[in-house]
């Protein structure tokens, strides 16, 4: 294998074709994988599709120990995150092929803990076993983070289903690099929003002399690769080349008017597998699947003129049918005796929708927005019924009912919504008796519960797991009859049109008649004065539009406002809590039956913190210790007259917390939970002399009378650059931005004098804020008690304490930066060694 960085792809795809191998090359699996794994100065991809193979070839206590003690000194937190979710993933896996593998790991999991809050490379596993029916899936995703940006880009996912002796497997290999900054490139262009070299010149500059290398993003490089059974289905490649050449051809097709066509047609031709083997008497026994679908997709997307709204028209139908049969020869009477196990589910969906979109401001009034209006398809035949269909029937192989005691059940539910336009039905049909239908709902819930799942290495993974058994448990559903199921939605003779808009911080949800609307949802966000975020959403309804039908179900209540901790508030704190609520109530609106309504009223409030978490001092070293403190919340959910099955649904997927009989609940919990690298700024601190940087690692630094370079935009489309000096014992700040100039220069008098471009801001308790054709290019603000911060229009935040300075940078530069907070990037291992100076 070469070294080079041209063919590292390559390298890495090697390795895991060697997968197969594992089992019978055990010993050439250690010669060649063990220096690789071994070698720092190797790839982390590398070294973890090593680690990987060497934990599958031999699974003996031996094997794990050796990695295990060799773990315990290993420098990147990324290949140490993924030894330490495999090992717990495979400690409570109950997949047979990976029963020796569990077996082991469960001795070991004890002793590996987990070192931080670390996501992006991991082996997360999910699966579940049904020891009653010896049927069980497997759903893995592996996860690789960059060693520039510490965010995943490679995602390898797994699926593999057995039952009845045969088994399934479907795998989904994507590796992206440099696809983030070659799309913002071009949307930048299409939208406007290049950046002006006039506002980075000066930046350029001072890194330039400063002699700070500049990043050069990574080159497109796109891999696809799908695989079913082992066989390579699709494999894609793309670069730059070809990344230009398709972002061209879009762009030019998004400019012309089109009208264009969709007639896809996909035919499974039945596909028959068939396993025989002798009984216990010796007598032949046959096991044979049957199975053959069909999906259908027409429509067309066609634009009037431009500016104008896309209309779209979809016609979506899925037809599947599978009949599984199994039967005995019986040599004595030459007959073969047994049954068919037949099941069929139909999937129709039309929709139509009108598509507005602007990006791009063509003048001072206009606005940038999204708008989707769904409308009435054209083939829409009034009374159809749009939904799914699923039926099972069991059969003698003679095509005989093999259970006929009873006549056949039949009901139906359904419930008119004006609101939605349309009515809402459930219908159970070709049933054999009622208790058939009660056990197989008994039956559908067990598809849900935590028995035999291995579910804790992903959120919400029991929910995952459930949708994988739900198609066995229809398989067996119902037991030795028939049964079939019916959901839809018909819409009503009022015809209304759903509208979804986005415009800046806002959403709406709205329903509109002809007559006027019915209802619109509204959603904000905007930023609080101390800096947290505002969340607010309620539901209003247009007094003018009255309700045609009397004793018709609507939502009567929607409304919350949730208040989100922002860092901008302060940093030397334990996070602020989450606080906020949620209300709402449905059914009938009328006031004679407001006593039945559903109500659901959620409120979360502030737990108990620890108070010693606060920093005293405003220290770097502090702060690292507080940055993990995290305030205990408690949400309470309070609900009354919710229908039966909604309770058995939320019972089954959460049975610690929810029980049948019960209408209230209680929660404890801690925010924020698993701090997410795209919605989290990162985090660097600067006194006199320790420095936190972004990757949350503290360093000695004496800070003097000449300006350093704390941090800045290294990319070759630099944005900003701040740097450090101290005077008088006060740290003193010059930020670059947006061809904008902001100096934090300390007194004699330990106060600060704030200059921007070269002018003194006269009292700067008041605040400043310089616009630039409607958007704000910085603000300059005062927070208690004498904290002064500046928030560049690019996310960039300076809190200034004095003696210390926190700068917090936005997620979306993770990679990019350079200086004495270092390169963002996850990695504790690789933090600045000397600081910029600049020259004389």
């Amino acid at each position: 294998m070469g070294k080079t960085s041209s063919d590292r792809h390559i390298r890495f795809l090697a390795v895991w074709a060697t997968l197969p191998t594992v089992y019978s090359q055990q010993t050439k699996v250690y010669n060649i994988y063990w220096p690789i794994f071994s070698n720092k100065t190797e790839s982390l991809e590398m070294r973890l599709a090593a680690l990987t193979l060497l934990i599958m070839s031999k699974a003996n206590p031996s094997r794990f120990f050796t990695l295990y003690w060799h773990m315990q000194a290993e420098p990147s937190e990324q290949l140490y995150n993924y030894w330490y979710t495999s090992i717990h993933s495979l400690a409570n896996t109950n997949y047979p092929c990976y029963e020796q593998l569990g077996h082991v790991a469960s001795k070991l999991a004890r002793f590996v803990q987990p070192r931080a809050r670390i996501w992006a490379t991991g082996n997360y596993l999910l699966d579940f076993e049904d020891q009653d029916r010896a049927y069980g899936s497997l759903f893995q995703v592996l996860l690789i983070a960059s060693e520039r940006t510490g965010l995943p880009n490679v995602f390898m996912f797994l699926l593999e289903h057995h039952s009845l002796g045969h088994s399934r497997m479907y795998a989904l290999y994507l590796k992206v690099e440099g696809l983030d900054s070659a799309l913002s490139k071009h949307l930048e262009g299409m939208s406007g929003w290049l950046k002006s070299p006039q506002h980075m010149a000066e930046v350029l500059q001072l890194l330039m002399n400063l002699k700070v290398p500049q990043h050069s993003p990574d080159n497109v490089h796109l891999e696809l690769i799908f695989k079913i059974d082992g066989r390579t289905i699709i494999a894609q490649y793309l670069d730059n080349n070809n990344f230009t050449h398709w972002a061209l051809e879009i762009k030019r097709l998004s400019s012309l008017y089109f009208e264009f066509s969709v007639n896809y047609q996909s035919l499974q031709f039945p596909l028959i597998i068939a396993h025989q083997s002798p009984s216990d008497f010796g007598a032949p026994v046959l096991v044979q699947i049957r199975s053959a679908s069909l999906i259908s997709t027409r429509g067309s997307i066609s634009q009037e003129n431009e500016g104008k709204a896309r209309n779209a028209e979809l016609d979506l139908r899925y037809s599947w049918n599978g009949v599984t049969t199994l039967k005995m020869y019986d040599p004595i009477s030459n007959k073969w005796h047994g049954a068919d196990r037949t099941r069929n589910v139909h999937i129709r969906l039309p929709f139509a929708t009108q598509l507005n979109l602007q990006t791009k401001q063509t003048d001072q009034s206009s606005r940038s927005f999204f708008k989707v209006t769904a409308v009435r398809h054209r083939d829409f035949v009034p009374g159809s019924r749009l939904g799914m269909v699923w039926h099972a029937s069991t059969r003698l192989v003679s095509n005989k009912p093999l259970i006929k005691t009873s006549p056949n059940i039949t009901d139906e539910w359904t419930m008119d919504s004006e609101d939605l336009g349309a009515r809402l039905g459930a219908s159970v049909f070709d049933c054999g008796n009622q208790e058939t239908l009660q056990d197989s709902l008994q039956l559908l819930k067990k598809a849900f519960l935590a028995n035999h799942k291995n579910y804790n290495s992903i959120p919400s993974g029991i929910i995952v797991l459930g949708i994988l058994s739900l198609r066995d448990q229809l398989m067996f559903q119902p037991q030795g009859s028939n049964c079939g199921v019916m959901l839809y939605f018909t819409p009503l003779l009022t015809q209304v049109e759903p509208t979804i808009l986005w415009e800046d911080n806002t959403m709406s949800l709205s329903m509109n008649r002809q007559d006027g609307p019915l209802w619109e949802v509204k959603t904000g966000s905007k930023r609080l004065n101390d800096g947290n975020k505002e969340v607010t959403f309620k539901l209003y309804r247009a007094p003018s539009v009255s309700v045609t039908v009397a004793h018709i179900w609507r939502v009567i209540q929607l409304e919350g406002a949730f208040i989100v901790p922002s860092r901008g508030s302060g940093v030397f704190h334990p996070p602020t809590a989450l606080t906020g609520y949620a209300f709402m109530s449905w059914g009938d609106a009328t006031p004679s039956q407001t006593d039945k309504a559903t109500i659901v009223d959620l409120k979360i409030m502030p737990g108990s913190y620890n108070d010693s978490a606060s920093c005293e001092g405003y220290t770097p070293m502090c702060l690292q210790s507080a940055s993990d403190a995290a305030a205990r919340q408690t949400a309470v959910l309070q609900y009354s007259n919710l229908p039966t099955w909604l309770k058995m649904a939320a019972h089954a997927l959460f049975p610690e917390h929810i029980q049948t009989e019960s209408t209230k609940t209680q929660v404890t919990f801690a925010y924020p939970v698993a701090l997410l690298p795209w919605n989290t700024k990162g985090l660097c601190a600067v006194n006199h002399e320790l420095v936190l940087t972004l990757d949350n690692v503290t360093l000695p630094f004496r800070l003097d009378q000449r300006k350093t370079l704390a941090v800045a935009d290294c990319s070759k489309t630099s944005s900003f650059a701040i740097q450090l000096d101290l005077h008088n014992d006060i740290i003193g700040a010059d930020m670059l931005g947006g061809g904008d100039h902001v100096q934090l220069i300390p007194q004699a008098d330990k106060t600060l004098e704030v200059k921007v471009n070269g002018s003194k801001i006269e009292n700067i308790n008041q605040g400043y804020e310089r616009i630039d054709s409607d958007k704000t290019e910085f603000t300059i603000r005062v927070r208690p008690p004498g904290i002064v911060e500046v928030e560049l229009r690019c996310g960039v935040v300076l809190q200034h304490y004095n003696s210390t300075v926190v700068i917090l940078i936005p997620a979306r530069f993770r990679g990019d930066t350079c200086g004495l907070c270092g390169d963002f990037n996850g990695d504790s291992m690789n933090e600045p060694s000397h600081p910029h100076h600049p020259e004389n």
